[in-house]
């Protein structure tokens, strides 16, 4: 788990969401090897977001995802339909064993972000990426170009919640 980049990725939905008990939230890439996705999950899942969503290649869903308050999709199109909220995971090469991706070619044509995809999502849809996304493979270029302030964002969230944490740890005295 990685609760700290979930926690600043939930920090700015609610900031721009206001509230999370009727927002739709798609979880869209490797899920399996994303300690952050995890995270997300729970977060989300306690504090009320009422429907979760994920898709990946099967290769890369962990198993027990309805367990889990999550709904599996069959395509990106389904998840994505109606989302208030998208957030896009980056692939963990380095932490996959075997052949869990048969190439990045399929993964893109399966989960690849493009403004075409991402139409079906609300007019509104809140963007978030949960780590370093590969511009032509997990999303378009052209959405990875709107992605800075959403990240300096994220980052400033991230940096709030370390200093906090580490102020915590260490008795208050910061």
């Amino acid at each position: 788990a990685d609760p700290l980049p979930a926690l600043a990725r939930v920090q700015v939905m609610l900031r721009a969401k206001r509230d999370l008990t009727n927002l739709a939230v798609a979880l869209v890439g490797d899920i399996r090897h994303s300690a952050v996705a995890r995270s997300l999950i729970h977060a989300m899942t306690t504090l009320g977001v009422p429907e979760v969503r994920a898709t990946a290649p099967r290769t890369l869903l962990p198993d027990g995802l309805p367990q889990l308050g999550v709904r599996a999709c069959g395509t990106l199109r389904e998840c994505l339909t109606d989302a208030d909220v998208v957030i896009v995971l980056p692939l963990r090469a380095e932490r996959m064993s075997g052949a869990l991706l048969p190439s990045a070619r399929d993964y893109t044509a399966a989960c690849g972000l493009t403004p075409a995809r991402l139409a079906g999502a609300k007019a509104d849809v809140l963007l978030l990426p949960a780590g370093g996304l590969t511009p032509g493979i997990e999303i378009d270029g052209d959405i990875g170009a709107g992605l800075p302030d959403t990240e300096a964002s994220l980052a400033r969230s991230e940096r709030d919640l370390r200093l906090a944490a580490l102020s915590v740890l260490a008795g208050g005295a910061a």
